[in-house]
């Protein structure tokens, strides 16, 4: 990467000496190609992305950047200006010490609104050494234009305020947490309570993917000031317990981390309550002492306030057998944290109470069908923030 003739090794190696320094700033004043910009084929379009001077444009393709040093559970900020038509996409994605790309992102919707600045933070994961970014139209024919793209380090503080000024914006979450939700995780309590530090491993799919990405650790660390989360997310996209149950997938994600709080959540697990149960009596095996088994938000079910059309339409039986199966298995999860001793989080109906008295569109906490934005982010984020630190 350059900046007015500034190497990359130069940039990176200030960055390291004062946080004040980005560890990259594109302005695109030169062919990006020439400093490890790339531009990568996506859903069959191979054409239709340029350089054009001080801007990146694409109709379909993806520019991608060059991967930049981070370092395990630090805060980034990342800051662009966007020309778009219609809906697009960027995302923060992390490399490995054996140079993979890892399956645990930062993926977030940019808003079809002609053009703005996009400002957001993220943390890097746990077994992150680099990470590049991506900028793509959700779809192709879209077209998008990227100028001045920033990246840097975050403080948690800088977190808290991008967070605020996010949730300025939506409608406010009231929802409250249940009594007694602390009486099977006394453990995670008192060190949030004395300040001691707790590791918090999230499994599942994309949806904890996004979760584990809504800022709510730091959010609880400031109501809570002692106290100092990490969260890592040990996810696969489309992936629940059926998978991590078999071939020590628990030591791989869980384990090998130390948690002092095993959170399992998501919408992948096929329904699969003896899958979950295993997972939670191997964690508990591996000494990690609490677990924590939460509902299914976004994703399945969709808007709540859409389900009457659901249900009258040509595919309401199918529907509602659909919603009665997601029910049942909200029903049997709670049974099963039970007999676990785990402590329950519907989150999946917190979500949906809140979907249903918004008063905003759906689609506008969403960044496509399944996956939210920051604004949906930023809800699930204040629902696990009312969780821990209220």
């Amino acid at each position: 990467m350059m900046l007015s003739g500034v190497t990359a090794g130069a940039l990176l190696a200030a960055s390291v000496q004062a946080d004040a320094y980005p560890l990259m700033r594109a302005t695109f004043e030169q062919d990006p190609t020439e400093y490890g910009w790339r531009i990568v084929a996506r859903d069959g379009a191979a054409t239709g992305a340029e350089w054009r001077k001080r801007s990146l444009f694409t109709t379909g393709p993806m520019w991608q950047s060059p991967r930049c040093p981070v370092e395990a559970l630090v805060h980034y900020r990342v800051r662009f200006r966007v020309r778009t038509n219609g809906p697009a996409l960027w995302a923060a994605v992390f490399v490995d010490r054996a140079g993979t790309e890892m399956a645990a992102d930062f993926y977030n919707g940019i808003d079809d609104n002609g053009g703005g600045s996009v400002d957001a933070c993220f943390q890097a994961h746990v077994d992150a050494v680099a990470v590049s970014l991506r900028f793509h139209p959700r779809s192709p024919g879209t077209a998008m234009e990227i100028e001045d793209v920033r990246l840097s380090r975050a403080s948690r503080g800088e977190v808290c305020a991008w967070s605020d000024s996010i949730v300025r914006l939506i409608p406010p979450v009231t929802w409250q947490p249940p009594a007694g939700r602390a009486e099977r995780l006394p453990q995670t309590f008192e060190a949030l309570a004395r300040g001691q530090r707790l590791t918090v491993v999230m499994l599942g799919d994309s949806i904890v993917m996004d979760t584990a990405n809504a800022p709510w650790a730091v959010l609880t660390e400031r109501v809570r000031p002692r106290a100092r989360i990490d969260v890592v997310a040990a996810v696969r996209s489309g992936t629940g317990c059926w998978y991590y149950r078999e071939d020590d997938r628990v030591e791989q994600y869980v384990l090998r981390h130390h948690p002092g709080l095993l959170i399992i959540g998501g919408i992948s697990h096929n329904c699969d309550l003896d899958a979950i149960r295993s997972v939670v009596r191997q964690a508990r095996a591996g000494d990690v002492p609490e677990v924590l088994l939460m509902t299914d938000p976004v994703g399945t079910d969709g808007d709540p306030r859409g389900w009457p059309a659901g249900l009258s339409g040509d595919d309401g039986p199918a529907f509602a057998e659909r919603l009665a199966n997601m029910a049942a298995y909200r029903s049997g999860l709670r049974a099963l944290a039970a007999e676990e001793q785990a402590a329950f989080f519907d989150i999946g109906l917190a979500w949906n109470e809140y979907m249903a008295h918004c008063g905003r569109s759906y689609g506008w906490f969403m960044r496509d069908a399944v996956h939210a934005n920051d604004r949906g982010r930023e809800v699930l984020g204040r629902l696990m923030l009312a969780w821990f630190g209220g």
